[in-house]
């Protein structure tokens, strides 16, 4: 055989080779099967231009790179080795797929490094106890049509004529060479992976480099927590107010608020509420986040740390979800962001501290993040069950022991207005579009799905104040911190290198109850005294504290937004390492373009 011939054979092409062509197609369908349905669970039902641009993205990623993988098999030309490496391929695809259409089905989500770490914690009885737990016949019924549709696969045969093929490998290949250079690809790496066998082994990576070692850290900051906790000489608390609820949002800028004087109704609800119930709703003017981005702002508000006294990290200071355990109150955190992450947690690890914390993300991942309004059913389960065990505990002696749960703090998290807006609420609040925008900065499609958010956070808002506006309640919302959007330049988005004044001024805002103001009107005197008072977030604690009549060891009445002593000249620093400034006079001046 000449050269020529011998090239000839080597390039010929693998799939005449019914080994090949098999293990392809049944490839191609496995990783299908998961990344369409895993795709669809990231964007949810946003079936726009990015939808399927990225969805396409991974699909031509999966034939380009397997193609090419298949091709190097066959041209080893050792024909046990082919079969051999065909079968780990295989395999591993069909194991990923088995574990990856168990976690769609019963979590909605896919594989992250989350789920990978509780595996890596549990023994054998308990993985067995979870299996029974969660095993239907709804599963038992999609493996078994996956295992007929695998063996109807693996029955085909390769067409006659396959010249085309090279010719197609080729143009599809300078098309993702393209996509990759410009850089077109899906801006999420979640919606970038295609191919669920590598996304397996990336994954355990990422959770034995890096997740499990966050998981330690938790340990030894909740070790922390419980050592501060018997140190502090706590005073309970006595103002007795039934419900305080701390609604945390997320990159919601105050500017972009009908409340707060945006020409377009973003929060028709909560301007329904101020406008026929004028004394239940406060809504204070002047307040502003320390920082411009989520960890090192919320570090801040929800414990004892603060941007005057940064000398020790903030897992050493007391947070406000065991300053209210100490003081009487049973906690209820509810979280729709990660349960762990890679820069998220702070926040995390303080709510876990809370009697009981749920989380609806089981991941590592905001991508994978549920719409905000899975909180709403998350509360109704937990006031039924709340009302079912008060019913069965009235006439008993376990009545005294829950007796402490007639005090109760709420926090919840929400997803809010992250950016990839669009994908932050449901196709029913796609209400603004690019004509409603008259900024002269900026994508106005973009701008439009932020507002879009707003008007949908604007109406989760409004139903958890509904779920407390029967009893001696008050809510407490405000946002993590702020977000540019095309403001007054060329730029979206938040963070300390760039802080501009629109990523710290936030909402912050305050309803009460009728039974609330008739139970506490001193308290409700102070809050309505306070709605202009100069304030900044990283104080929040002292606030929330003094509104609940706790005092303890690192509590500061001066610092409380209500306080009748209250530091209405401190210095409003804001930002962190290299890039600090002056809200009240560096940023103050930038004029919004609309």
């Amino acid at each position: 055989m000449n050269v020529k011939q011998k090239l000839c054979a080597f390039f010929t092409n693998p799939f005449y080779d019914k080994r090949f062509f098999r293990a392809f197609c049944l490839l191609f369908l496995l990783n299908f099967v998961i990344i369409a349905i895993s795709h669809n669970i990231v964007l949810q039902s946003h079936f726009d231009l990015y939808y399927f641009g990225a969805l396409l993205y991974r699909e031509l990623m999966f034939i380009v790179s397997y193609i090419a993988l298949l091709s190097l098999i066959y041209w080893l030309r050792i024909k046990f080795l082919q079969n051999l490496l065909l079968y780990i391929l295989v395999l591993g695809n069909i194991v990923c797929y088995i574990i990856e259409v168990f976690l769609l089905y019963v979590f909605n989500t896919p594989l992250n490094s989350y789920l990978i770490c509780i595996a890596f914690e549990s023994n054998f009885q308990e993985s067995k106890a979870f299996l029974t737990t969660y095993w239907s016949g709804g599963l038992f019924f999609i493996y078994i049509a996956s295992m007929l549709v695998g063996l109807g696969i693996y029955k085909l045969n390769p067409p006659r004529n396959l010249v085309w093929l090279k010719w197609l490998y080729a143009v599809l290949l300078a098309i993702m060479v393209g996509i990759h250079i410009a850089r077109f690809r899906p801006s999420s790496p979640t919606l970038r992976y295609s191919d669920i066998l590598y996304h397996m082994i990336d994954t355990i990576n990422r959770a034995s480099h890096k997740t499990l070692a966050f998981m330690k850290e938790y340990e030894r900051l909740n070790n922390k927590f419980d050592e501060l906790s018997t140190t502090l000489q706590v005073k309970k608390a006595k103002n007795s107010i039934e419900n305080i609820v701390l609604v945390i949002g997320e990159s919601t800028q105050r500017n972009k608020l009908s409340l707060y004087g945006y020409p377009l109704q973003t929060t028709p609800n909560l301007d329904s509420i101020k406008q026929n119930n004028p004394k239940n709703l406060l809504v204070f003017s002047d307040v502003i986040s320390s920082q411009a981005s989520t960890s090192e702002s919320l570090s801040q508000a929800l414990t004892f740390a603060n941007q005057d006294n940064i000398f020790k990290p903030w897992y050493e200071y007391v947070n406000i979800i065991d300053a209210f355990k100490l003081g009487g109150y049973h906690t209820i955190a509810i979280s729709n962001q990660e349960s762990i992450s890679l820069f998220g947690n702070t926040t995390a690890t303080i709510l876990k501290r809370a009697n009981e914390a749920l989380f609806t993300n089981h991941s590592d991942n905001f991508d994978l993040t549920r719409y905000d309004a899975v909180l709403l059913d998350m509360l109704d389960t937990y006031f039924d069950k709340y009302n079912n065990q008060s019913k069965s505990t009235l006439n008993s002696q376990e009545y005294h022991h829950d007796k402490n749960k007639s005090l109760r703090f709420f926090a919840l998290h929400l997803m809010g207005s992250h950016d990839r807006y669009a994908s932050r609420y449901p196709k029913e609040f796609e209400y603004f579009t690019a004509d409603h925008i008259q900024q002269k900065l900026g994508d106005k499609a973009k701008i439009a799905t932020y507002l879009n958010s707003v008007l949908y956070g604007d109406f989760v808002l409004s139903e958890i104040i509904k779920r407390f506006k029967n009893s001696d309640s008050l809510v407490l919302y405000f946002s993590d911190h702020g977000e540019e959007v095309w403001d007054f330049r060329d730029f979206s988005g938040h963070g300390n290198p760039k802080i501009s004044r629109f990523m710290v001024e936030i909402p912050f805002i305050i309803y009460v109850s009728d039974e609330f103001i008739a139970k506490h009107p001193q308290l409700y005197k102070r809050l309505q005294k306070a709605q202009n008072q100069r304030y900044m977030n990283d104080d929040l604690i002292h606030t929330l504290l003094d509104i609940a009549g706790i005092d303890m060891q690192g509590f500061d009445p001066k610092r409380s937004l209500i306080s009748n002593d209250f530091m209405a000249n401190r210095h409003r620093i804001v930002g962190g390492n290299d890039n600090v400034k002056d809200y009240d006079k560096d940023l103050i001046d930038p004029i919004s373009t609309y």
